[in-house]
């Protein structure tokens, strides 16, 4: 009895000392995969506050500043053109009035209308100067004219109203011998320092009195085959030159000269006033 009484107890001992099994039961099946997004290894930046429509102001440019040239740069400039003129035309009209001469010596007009025009590769050139002037002045034919064709020089003849070879001048001379429009100009800017102004377009201009408006009238006379005999100085006489280019390409455009002076025994008003065109 005892025997079993202690058996007894130990069976109550045991079960009161056992806890409920709380683990969930095993599974044979593997286990489902929870798929865990993996955060992003780059942290998103905040976005910005949305800004206000602004208007745009376009970058503005500085300007580009031209070189200012020097008298001396323009000078060269000018010179350098004049020399590379390949083709132009030009358009001459000279007024001389003379005045103050005596019943024997009545007042007269020298009018000098010229043309010239002028072109290489092939050379070409052709001068007409229509003149009219007293007989006593000496001043050549009423009409002159002369040009190129295939390198021989032709010119015209009043006595036969024709065109005769002249074999003794160069094609090549021609330009140089009647070019006088550039011919002064190239003289003015080389002997002269003239007045500048600076637009659009370059104008050149000077002004002489006495011996210097002399000397450069006198210069003037000779391009144009007009020979006077000048009387001695007087206060007077002056002279005043204008020269027009093309500021760009430095291309000469027209030329003014307006002067008085003396010579045997006249006073001379002098006017005379060229144009380019055409120019290459």
């Amino acid at each position: 009895m005892k025997r079993f009484t202690m058996i007894f107890a130990m069976i109550l001992l045991l079960v009161s000392c056992a806890k409920p099994n709380t683990e969930p039961p095993v599974s044979l099946d593997p286990p489902e995969q929870v798929h865990v997004e993996e955060e992003s290894s780059t942290v998103d930046a905040h976005p910005l506050p949305r800004q206000k429509n602004r208007t745009l102001r376009p970058i503005s440019k500085k300007p580009v500043v031209e070189k200012e040239l020097s008298y001396e740069d323009y000078r060269e400039k000018v010179l350098s053109r004049l020399a590379s003129l390949k083709a132009f035309e030009t358009k001459t009209a000279i007024l001389v009035k003379a005045s103050g001469g005596g019943f024997l010596m009545p007042s007269f007009e020298i009018t000098v209308d010229k043309h010239l025009k002028h072109q290489e590769l092939p050379l070409s050139t052709h001068v007409k100067l229509l003149t009219s002037a007293p007989f006593f002045l000496n001043l050549g034919p009423a009409r002159f004219e002369m040009y190129t064709k295939d390198g021989t020089v032709y010119s015209y003849d009043e006595a036969t109203n024709q065109y005769v070879t002249e074999n003794n001048i160069s094609h090549g001379r021609v330009r140089d011998m009647y070019d006088a429009e550039t011919a002064i100009q190239r003289s003015m800017w080389r002997k002269t320092k003239m007045e500048l102004q600076t637009t659009e377009l370059l104008r050149a201009s000077i002004a002489l009195e006495g011996s210097a408006a002399r000397e450069l009238i006198q210069d003037v006379f000779h391009y144009y085959g007009i020979n006077l005999a000048f009387d001695a100085d007087h206060p007077d006489e002056k002279i005043s030159v204008i020269l027009i280019y093309d500021r760009k390409t430095m291309n000469p455009m027209e030329m003014k000269i307006e002067g008085v002076t003396k010579a045997s025994g006249y006073n001379l008003d002098i006017h005379l006033s060229a144009t380019y065109k055409n120019i290459k």
